[in-house]
């Protein structure tokens, strides 16, 4: 993601590794839940990442800008591959 604007839409693509490309924070299991959902960006954090609409904290690295609804839903669904963890 190049730039963050507040109240733009972006996509959660995956989650985030431990200190993936020096990002200072931690990586939550309950962040987990929103992998492959659209949220709204709440505000711009610079180096630590982005405030999204759920109340956490995501480097700009895992999210993807989206202009329009249609720009990411062509025909009216999208699939988007989640990696389970299994007990």
């Amino acid at each position: 993601m190049k730039k963050a604007k507040i109240g733009q839409s972006v996509l959660v693509l995956r989650r985030v590794e431990p200190k993936e490309n020096f990002w200072s924070n931690v990586w939550v299991p309950e962040m987990d839940e929103s992998i492959g959902q659209i949220l709204t960006i709440e505000s711009d954090r610079d180096r630590r990442g982005v405030m999204l609409s759920n109340g956490y904290l995501y480097p700009h690295f895992v999210l993807a800008n989206l202009k329009t609804k249609k720009q990411l839903f062509p025909n009216d669904y999208y699939i988007c591959q989640r990696r389970i963890k299994y007990e």
